[in-house]
């Protein structure tokens, strides 16, 4: 158990976050690419749990797709906070819980991260396509699709 992530876009390197960018001003330095956006948004989210990382990497005027979700930064936190209050069981135990991220893929201005989500052990979970779009270093833009992942399948394949 645990995150395992793939970048899945031919030719796509990214072994090397620019860190830095994120700590330089924008006069000093271009924004950095999607592609490190994604990826360190990805790993403090998904892989460290940092659920400070939408305060960092959501712009003011973030809209949101989700029927979920209201828009704005505000929304994720009011929605996060909700999903708290109704389990605190299973989401304040992060021990419990796991998030394999298994494909990411980057084009563009945009990102998207196919991941399987379960609680506990017996959980099948769910698997989540979350799409982002970037501007300027920040998530301005997102959708999801959900899918709870079924007993049984009318193929002989995985949904990863």
């Amino acid at each position: 158990m645990g995150t395992n992530i793939r970048w899945a876009r031919k030719g796509l390197a990214v072994a090397v976050i620019a860190a830095t960018c994120w700590g330089v001003s924008s006069a000093q330095a271009a924004p950095p690419t999607t592609a490190e956006v994604a990826h360190a948004f990805i790993t403090a989210l998904f892989v460290n749990r940092d659920m400070s990382a939408n305060d960092r990497f959501l712009s003011k005027d973030f809209i949101q797709h989700s029927p979920m979700i209201k828009d704005g930064p505000a929304g994720d936190k009011e929605f996060l906070e909700a999903r708290r209050k109704r389990d605190p069981k299973h989401y304040l135990a992060v021990d419990k819980w796991r998030d394999v991220i298994d494909h990411v893929l980057v084009d563009g201005d945009s990102f998207a991260v196919y991941h399987h989500v379960y609680t506990n052990p017996h959980d099948r979970g769910r698997v989540f396509l979350d799409i982002w779009r970037v501007k300027n270093g920040k998530l301005i833009e997102h959708w999801d699709v959900i899918q709870p992942v079924p007993v049984t399948s009318a193929n002989s394949n995985t949904m990863w």
